[in-house]
């Protein structure tokens, strides 16, 4: 997979994972969908809770770097709609 040109960098190494999370999906509602972002976070905690929130909206991490006790991640907007975004179908 070629990664695409990235569209902004999020600074989440002074935010909460929580902080991190509003300001990736802010982001996340400005671009397209194809679209990188890199998410720079500070722990492993923060590294997991960002993996998970990208699965959980349809997102791709697409690369991963550690250097020091920081961790870069190229997160690609995903290209299908993600179940949270999905309308149920109305019964009946």
């Amino acid at each position: 997979m070629t990664v695409p040109e990235i569209a902004t960098v999020v600074d989440g190494t002074t935010k909460s994972c929580t902080g991190i999370l509003v300001a990736l999906e802010k982001v996340m509602s400005r671009i397209e969908r194809g679209m990188a972002v890199c998410a720079i976070v500070a722990d492993i905690p923060n590294r997991i809770d960002t993996h998970a929130w990208a699965e959980r909206k349809g997102h791709t991490i697409v690369s991963e770097e550690r250097e020091g006790n920081l961790y870069r991640l190229t997160i690609i907007k995903g290209t299908v709609a993600s179940p949270d975004t999905n309308p149920r179908p109305q019964e009946g």
